[in-house]
């Protein structure tokens, strides 16, 4: 399988860099309770290098892509806008391909950077960003420098630091940020609702920790014997499709995307069914996680893939893949004539045995 993660973290000499492009595009009542009003967030900052210009925040929420802009004037610039809740923020400068990533609330933030090392911004005023930071500078800190793919010392060392964190900053955000990024993005569910028992209830009652909630209950959604949740996204020619549209056959519902190599090479198998099944009652519905449709395509036509595809672009960060809990593809989930699941995962030849036992021949 092939997952993502949502901070990257990278080692050099005991430093820790790691860019949190955040804010996973998450559906459903338990991120819909979030607080109605907000308020306005303050940023105040000197640039070097970069007399003029424009300053970018931005930040996703409730599947809308929120930014805002100001000039920069003599190298200094301020802004504030409405904020909904505490949340991370991303900053870019115009014609600047560099950003920087940190946690706005409420209190006035100033951000002191040189424009050619903008990832590398020193932020302050803001207590979540302070209490994010020991994560960085302290906890990752204490990791040693990775030794290969399958270095277990290194990966040992992550998870503890990160269940430090987390006990110890069990009343700010960081905690369900580390949470939901260093377990439940690497498969550890049973630890992250260990932890997640340790955050305060108003960390729980965040953004980051209704996510982790939300993650929890996908388990419920997509049990077998139930409906699968219903959805829709567009299809290659940008017509929106929805899965109660496919009810009347059995249909496997497959998470993919192209830039996934265990997801192409599962793509034979699943042609094969596909044709050997599609008069009998069967059909396919592929759900890609591309963001790059002209990739997608290429893939789609490559693999000989002739059943319905759909795209959520947002990728690990969409809706849809929030809503089925989907953190690795490939992934896929069997529904019967009625929408509901009776099988999920099937690779290989089980997936033609299991519908040879249905369908028969």
């Amino acid at each position: 399988m092939v997952s993502i993660s949502f901070l990257k973290i990278r080692t050099n000499k005991m430093k820790h860099f790691f860019c949190a492009l955040c804010l996973l595009l998450l559906t459903g009542a338990a991120l819909q309770a979030a607080p109605a009003a907000g308020a306005r967030y303050a940023i105040r900052g000197k640039l070097q290098g970069m007399d003029t210009g424009w300053v970018y925040i931005s930040y996703h929420y409730q599947e809308t892509d929120h930014i805002d802009s100001t000039r920069i004037a003599a190298g200094n610039f301020f802004i504030s806008a409405h904020l909904p809740e505490p949340l991370m923020v991303t900053m870019k400068l115009s014609g600047n391909p560099q950003q920087v990533s940190f946690l706005a609330g409420y209190d006035t933030i100033t951000v002191q950077a040189a424009a050619s090392r903008l990832f590398d911004a020193a932020v302050s005023g803001s207590p979540e960003q302070d209490a994010w930071m020991k994560y960085r500078e302290e906890f990752m800190a204490k990791v040693p420098r990775r030794n290969g793919r399958d270095d277990t010392a290194f990966v040992k060392a992550l998870e503890n630091q990160s269940e430090a964190y987390v006990r110890q900053y069990s009343n700010w955000l960081g905690a369900a940020i580390v949470i939901y990024d260093r377990f439940i993005s690497y498969k550890g569910t049973e630890k992250a609702k260990v932890l997640y028992e340790v955050l305060d209830p108003a960390v729980k009652q965040s953004y980051y920790g209704r996510r982790i909630a939300y993650y929890f209950d996908a388990g419920i959604r997509t049990a077998l014997g139930a409906v699968a949740p219903v959805f829709r996204l567009p299809d290659a020619a940008g017509v929106m499709r929805a899965l109660q549209e496919f009810r009347g056959k059995y249909l496997l519902v497959d998470f993919w995307a192209s830039w996934c190599p265990p997801c192409r090479k599962e793509n034979p198998e699943l042609v094969k069914a596909y044709l050997k099944y599609k008069t009998k009652g069967f059909d396919i519905l592929g759900v890609s996680l591309d963001s790059n449709k002209p990739q997608w395509l290429a893939a789609v036509a490559k693999d000989g893939l002739l059943w319905t595809q759909l795209c959520d672009s947002n990728g690990y960060d969409g809706g849809v893949t929030a809503l089925y809990g989907i953190k690795a593809v490939p992934q896929n989930f069997l529904l019967d004539k009625n929408g509901k699941i009776i099988a999920k995962n099937l690779r290989g030849e089980q997936l033609q045995l299991t519908l040879q036992a249905i369908l028969g021949q």
